[in-house]
């Protein structure tokens, strides 16, 4: 049992690192979204988001990391709307 207790302890403390990370993920993404409001530029960039699902496929969880992905740059694009 103590070892379930330190695995769980090693996810806690990921996760609390994630969950920083995608705060200051979020807030760059808003910072994104006034500056493409700003100066007149779409939100949707394609190419970017192919960029980054090419990104996940170097990873062991690669089908899992892309569908984390998927949710995060949903709401990194509702983000960005006006």
């Amino acid at each position: 049992m103590d070892d379930l207790k330190a695995l769980r302890q090693q996810i806690d403390e990921i996760d609390d690192q994630l969950m920083a990370l995608l705060d200051k993920r979020f807030k760059l993404s808003k910072a994104v979204g006034i500056y493409k409001q700003q100066h007149n530029v779409p939100v949707l960039h394609t190419d970017r988001e192919t960029d980054i699902y090419n990104k996940t496929s170097k990873y062991s969880a690669y089908p899992q990391i892309k569908n984390v992905y998927k949710c995060i740059l949903t709401n990194s694009k509702d983000i960005q709307k006006p």
